[in-house]
């Protein structure tokens, strides 16, 4: 054989159903540096979950000054190249487009 073909075959994700839907409110990005330079990108999802405050406005205000900081419970850790980066964006950009022509081009923040 002289050469490569290339061809294209569909992908079926069979068991997405069974996989849960988690919250994800907490993101960060690494960069993975190897000896040849940065080798991928390593996004980390998490959600965060508010304390639960209880009581008269002034005691409330003063148990979240005393909380200092909340925990961050990871989701999950995912390595992308920089080409599986780019089909990422394009395909949350879509996904936004997508949100935004659902809501009359409202948008909107959650």
């Amino acid at each position: 054989m002289t050469g490569e073909a290339n061809f294209q075959v569909g992908v079926i994700w069979p068991d997405v159903e069974d996989v849960p839907v988690l919250a994800a409110n907490q993101f960060v990005t690494q960069l993975d540096a190897g000896s040849a330079g940065v080798e991928q990108i390593v996004l980390i999802l998490g959600n965060v979950t508010p304390p639960l405050v209880l009581g008269p406005p002034e005691e409330v205000q003063a148990m979240l000054a005393a909380v200092g900081a909340v925990s961050v419970k990871a989701l999950g850790r995912y390595a992308l190249t920089r080409g599986r980066l780019e089909e990422l964006i394009e395909l949350l950009l879509q996904a936004r487009q997508n949100w935004d022509s659902s809501m009359g081009g409202q948008g909107g923040l959650l």
